[in-house]
């Protein structure tokens, strides 16, 4: 005769199993040593991002994915509204 478990140690068990999982998983996603690492350098605020000439920085956004162009276009404001530089947006196509 098979025993029965109850609904509480069921529920237990199933909460352990997650708590051991999501370590795992998170000790998984932990990148080994990649040999590389940035150098300190100062941020210069002062770099622009349009020359004289006309935009140096462009904003592509994905013709097959119709959602991007007006995440494009947010990005675009948002640059805008922060520098006074309106950056071009085109398509990758």
């Amino acid at each position: 005769m098979k025993s029965r478990k109850h609904f509480s140690d069921m529920l237990a068990e199933l909460c352990a199993f997650a708590a051991l999982m999501a370590g795992s998983l998170a000790f998984a996603q932990t990148p080994d040593h990649l040999g590389f690492q940035a150098l300190p350098r100062t941020i210069n605020y002062a770099t622009p991002l349009t020359p004289a000439q006309g935009a140096q920085a462009v904003i592509v956004y994905g013709k097959k994915a119709d959602w991007t162009q007006a995440a494009a276009l947010r990005v675009q404001k948002a640059v805008q509204d922060w520098s006074g530089k309106k950056l071009d947006v085109i398509d990758d196509l």
